[in-house]
């Protein structure tokens, strides 16, 4: 069931598609190298992230030592 605002919001994606494909190959030729360059960037600092998280998940997962449990001599 299509409300006027998804008519809307799918008939501007079309429009935006149908000017993006048409300067596709001047927007390519201008920001493919700083598009790579940002992609790289942004790609490292999402494996960064992502390796920190998981090693906070696992460290806050590792059984730690109660210490009643701790046997004194």
């Amino acid at each position: 069931m299509y409300t006027r605002l998804s008519f809307f919001l799918n008939h501007a994606l079309l429009e935006f598609l149908i000017i993006l494909f048409k300067n596709m190959w001047i927007i390519f030729w201008v920001y493919s190298h700083r598009f790579f360059t940002y992609f790289i960037i942004i790609y490292q600092i999402n494996c960064i992230f992502a390796c920190a998280s998981s090693e906070l998940i696992s460290l806050s997962k590792s059984p730690s030592i109660e210490p009643s449990k701790i046997i004194k001599k």
